[in-house]
């Protein structure tokens, strides 16, 4: 903004326009707009009184032009303040649609706050699955419909799945099985501070075809995921095709002859059984869990809505080999060197994002895609021999991508 101003009738007309455009965005600073009201009608006034409301306009101009980030900040804020981390809390509900609605909370702060709830709330002890905080929740088949039902605008809810792939990128979690932790604890933490959590159905419901799905559109739901499912559609919102296999067999997509063996399918009597890493996974012969991290004597897990009500849990260690869970290093399926897919096919190419999510190609976003692509995408060649492509085949990332 300006700090010098030629006051005449179409700088008035230009300044109240942009007062009105301001008003439209973020009811909240009617005040500071009147101020500025009252400000331009004393404008004729001669002498020091002229001068001073002269200041007061370039004032409130200046402070109306820095509002919305600054807005945003405080709407995220208030939002943290009203959320409950031990059930839902509807007053943070309704901050979340009215602050959505009005402009002033974007998409991408709706996802962060989602991933950073998820941190706080989504984890419960696996034997406390009769009193938990789950139980406040509302089980749901559609996150899109939920997302309708809560309030939100459709112009809000057709902006998250873009936003949920650019938090990802944005973070450098594609093609990573970090990326695939961020996934579900975006999932489950939006939902969670919405009032919602998926409802548990064997084999599940989601688009296998395309990618960037995510919360699901209007049109192709996202639908009540079981264990393998949830797992395969973490590992897709992060780059990954791996539907092919069922939960009893993902572990090969890690058997690589690359990755140890003892950390493959390790029992409790394995080192690596206590030191897997986010990504990784533990399956016994009925289900299948994602580790998300690594707590004093057990593991953070994501899984399916649950008979018993939770989405995430922490099950010790004594736990999960009373259980008969076996861990998985997926490092061979994140770095694309298994041996028991078609390494063509388990990356989604960034082309095929960039045109599912309708990014701009030449945006700073889809470059980065590319980047994160060809840095992680390894082939093996016969003799098990790790290749790094990335600088070979990486486009030059300061040309436009077709």
């Amino acid at each position: 903004m300006q700090n010098e101003f030629k006051f005449n009738e179409t700088n008035f007309n230009d300044v109240f326009n942009y007062i009105q455009a301001a008003s439209n965005e973020s009811p909240s600073i009617v005040l500071d707009i009147n101020k500025l009201v009252s400000a331009i009608n004393s404008i004729n006034l001669p002498g020091k009184a002229a001068y001073t409301n002269v200041t007061n306009v370039i004032e409130v101009l200046n402070k109306i032009e820095q509002m919305p980030s600054g807005l945003s900040e405080m709407a995220v804020e208030a939002i943290k303040a009203k959320l409950d981390f031990d059930g839902f809390n509807k007053e943070a509900m309704n901050y979340i649609v009215s602050f959505a609605n009005s402009g002033i909370l974007s998409p991408e702060d709706f996802i962060a706050l989602g991933a950073e709830y998820a941190k706080e709330f989504s984890y419960v002890e696996y034997n406390d699955i009769t009193n938990n905080k789950y139980n406040n929740l509302q089980q749901i088949n559609c996150p899109t419909t939920f997302f309708q039902r809560c309030g939100l605008s459709d112009e809000f809810i057709d902006k998250l799945n873009g936003a949920f792939a650019a938090d990802l990128i944005n973070n450098n979690l594609m093609y990573t099985g970090d990326g695939v932790i961020r996934s579900t604890e975006i999932l489950l933490g939006t939902l969670a501070m919405m009032g919602g959590r998926l409802k548990y159905q064997l084999g599940a419901s989601f688009d296998r075809d395309n990618v960037g799905l995510y919360f699901g559109t209007r049109g192709v739901p996202l639908r009540n995921l079981d264990c393998v499912n949830f797992f395969d559609w973490g590992a897709r919102c992060a780059g990954f095709n791996i539907s092919e296999y069922n939960h009893a067999d993902k572990y090969k997509l890690a058997d690589d002859g690359i990755t140890p063996k003892d950390e493959i399918r390790a029992d409790s009597s394995k080192k690596y059984f206590y030191n897997a890493k986010p990504g990784d996974i533990a399956s016994n012969s009925t289900h299948i869990v994602v580790i998300n991290g690594k707590a004093e004597g057990g593991y953070y897990v994501s899984e399916e809505g649950g008979i018993n009500s939770a989405n995430a849990r922490f099950y010790s260690y004594e736990e999960l080999d009373k259980r008969g869970f076996l861990i998985t290093n997926m490092d061979g399926l994140y770095r694309n060197t298994g041996t028991n897919y078609d390494s063509d096919t388990l990356f989604f190419e960034p082309e095929e994002i960039i045109k599912e999510l309708n990014l701009d190609p030449e945006s700073n976003s889809a470059k980065e895609l590319y980047r994160q692509y060809y840095e992680r995408n390894k082939a093996t060649s016969l003799d098990n021999e790790i290749i790094d492509v990335s600088s070979e085949f990486i486009p030059d990332l300061n040309q436009n991508i077709e």
